[in-house]
């Protein structure tokens, strides 16, 4: 495979994982504002996005080929998570 495939590749596959994680975390995060303990959800929202940036980040250390393609691998797993978790609210 050619140094681009591997990038898209890489890239997608690696904000498909994040996307996944971010968003799958979001409905613990409602269950703890609604229902208690709200620090705790507060930290957890808050470490939710500093894993999401951290991870953004560091693909952007790869180019922008690869970052363009988590981007692309995050909006699949969010679309992908409310598809599965959709009724659920």
């Amino acid at each position: 495979m050619t140094d681009l495939m591997v990038s898209l590749v890489i890239g997608g596959f690696a904000g498909l994982l994040l996307g996944a994680v971010h968003f799958y975390s979001l409905g613990r995060v409602v269950d703890m504002l609604v229902q208690g303990p709200i620090g705790l959800g507060l930290l957890l929202q808050l470490l939710r996005f500093a894993v999401l940036g951290a991870g953004l980040y560091g693909i952007a250390q790869l180019g922008a080929v690869p970052l363009v393609c988590a981007g692309a691998g995050v909006v699949l797993a969010r679309s992908l998570v409310l598809r599965q978790t959709k009724g659920r609210a």
